[in-house]
């Protein structure tokens, strides 16, 4: 696939079964600038009818803009989610530059969500407007005793009766048997739902507010879970007793932490959703029956993953390996159907076998961090593939010392940063093994050099907030390994102590 012209327009399929459109507006030399179209259509556009739709300008959310919505990706060729149409004068023009860097998707997925936001009624947007950027707050209950609650909240936490863990921090608590959920009629601005337990009403509540589009469900108990009455979009699951789970027809995004039920149904055939199974305890040998096409499936952090998961299953067009130690018959999934397969901070993989075989010409391979020796092997053996990539090459001997700190992927961005970050938490995790059942004056002070050495890096080099993230990952690893039960007190100090 040759590299894009100035002019050159592309159909995107969206996730739900219909096509939006845009058009590369300029060429800046390392990266190419792209303009989103605003229209939606049922069937894939010509280009005389991507044209004549008006250039996308976010206004969703948060959004209130007034420029067109272009944005910068690496100079290459486009990845299959884009579908050329032909080339014309491009519909946009600008005299500088854009200043917003992204992938490839994240066009495809504004056109979705100003769509839907187009789509919302009139008197749901005003309200949402009416409060947003407002310090005041209102009592909301639902049930159990009222907080008072910032009426521009966005997101909320919800435990009901007595469900959440010790590291949770719910904004409102409720009766399990018993909630009111009309009280959340109180924050216009909601999209977000974070709860602990399950309420049978829940559901009939949710399908008469459009705006709630996330929910993150935690229930140790639940069995059967029906959200087809809602327009819930991205849905993050942590119910290990899960057996049956149907979705709206809206839903695009789904993720199962430590968890996989056995039956899957989503309202609409025609929608693709991402499916993301995280921190699975078993080799993932299955996946749930009833399951559509997937426009990607992704699995972090498992045992191993078997191409016999697959058997049976509708297609998916983009797999991602995350952190998966072990894939038996590799070389099955590089003659398989999809568009792009990437494995990412896969060190344990052995390709001697794999390399035998030659991936299928039109698949888009990307290795996301890799040991060197594996790099080289795989360099060798497929060398002339059109679109094989490998970055974040790492030493054996580096990564054997390195292997499980969570800023082991900082060197590949800024060398010197990385390796003081991966310096100081090897040091504090040295000192915490050397403890048997630390005090807490003995713990204090190893946790604090820390976050200390973070906070000069902040100040030497800056930390982003995906970074942030990883310090937090890191410290809570410190704590783990100290055997600490109760976290949320040191993950108060991390607060009090950081400054990044």
């Amino acid at each position: 696939m040759s590299i894009p012209d100035v002019g050159d327009v592309f159909a995107l399929k969206l996730q739900n079964g219909r096509y939006g459109a845009c058009q590369v507006i300029a060429d800046r030399t390392e990266t190419l600038e792209l303009m989103a179209f605003a229209k939606t259509f049922a069937k894939r556009p010509t280009v005389k009818q991507a044209l004549a739709s008006k250039p996308l300008i976010l206004t969703h959310h948060f959004h209130k803009g007034a420029e067109v919505q272009r944005i910068r990706v690496t100079k290459g060729a486009m990845p299959p989610l884009f579908i050329p149409l032909g080339n014309a004068a491009p519909a946009c023009t600008p005299e500088t530059p854009g200043n917003s860097y992204s992938g490839p998707d994240y066009l495809a997925h504004q056109i979705m969500r100003q769509a839907h936001w187009d789509a919302l009624p009139k008197a749901v947007v005003r309200a949402f407007d009416s409060v947003i950027g407002s310090d005041a707050t209102r009592a909301v209950s639902l049930g159990g005793e009222p907080s008072d609650v910032p009426e521009s909240s966005s997101d909320i936490t919800v435990e009901l009766g007595d469900r959440a863990p010790d590291w949770a921090s719910p904004t409102l608590r409720a009766p399990a048997k018993s909630v009111d959920w009309a009280g959340l009629d109180a924050l216009p601005a909601l999209t977000k739902l974070e709860l602990y337990g399950w309420s049978k009403s829940l559901p009939g509540y949710l399908g008469d507010r459009p705006l709630i589009r996330t929910l993150c469900l935690y229930d140790d108990e639940l069995k059967q879970l029906d959200l087809s009455r809602s327009c819930i979009d991205e849905v993050y699951l942590s119910t290990p007793k899960l057996e049956t789970l149907k979705l709206a027809p809206e839903t695009t995004e789904i993720q199962f932490n430590s968890c996989l039920p056995k039956t899957v149904r989503l309202a609409a055939s025609d929608v693709a959703p991402r499916l993301t199974l995280h921190q699975s305890k078993r080799i993932v040998a299955a996946l749930p029956r009833g399951l559509p096409s997937l426009a990607s499936l992704e699995v972090v952090r498992a045992p191993g993953f078997d191409p016999c998961a697959l058997t049976g299953a509708k297609p998916i067009r983009k797999l991602t390996l995350n952190e998966v130690s072990k894939v038996k018959r590799f070389e099955q999934l590089l003659t398989a159907g999809f568009e792009s397969l990437t494995l990412i901070d896969c060190y344990g993989f052995d390709v001697t076998k794999a390399v035998r075989t030659m991936p299928r010409p039109d698949l888009h391979l990307s290795f996301d961090g890799v040991r060197k020796s594996t790099a080289d092997l795989i360099k060798k053996a497929w060398k002339g593939h059109p679109h094989l990539e490998i970055r974040g090459v790492k030493g054996d001997a580096w990564l054997e010392a390195n292997i499980d700190s969570p800023f082991r992927d900082w060197v590949d961005f800024d060398r010197p940063k990385g390796e003081a970050a991966c310096k100081a938490y090897a040091a504090a995790m040295r000192k915490v093994s050397k403890m048997k059942r630390p005090k807490k004056s003995d713990l204090e002070p190893v946790l604090k050099s820390f976050v200390k050495a973070l906070n000069r890096l902040e100040a030497e080099h800056g930390i982003d907030t995906l970074e942030r993230e990883h310090a937090l990952d890191g410290f809570e690893k410190l704590l783990t390994k100290a055997g600490t039960k109760n976290h949320q007190p040191w993950l108060e100090r991390f607060e009090q102590w950081r400054e990044f």
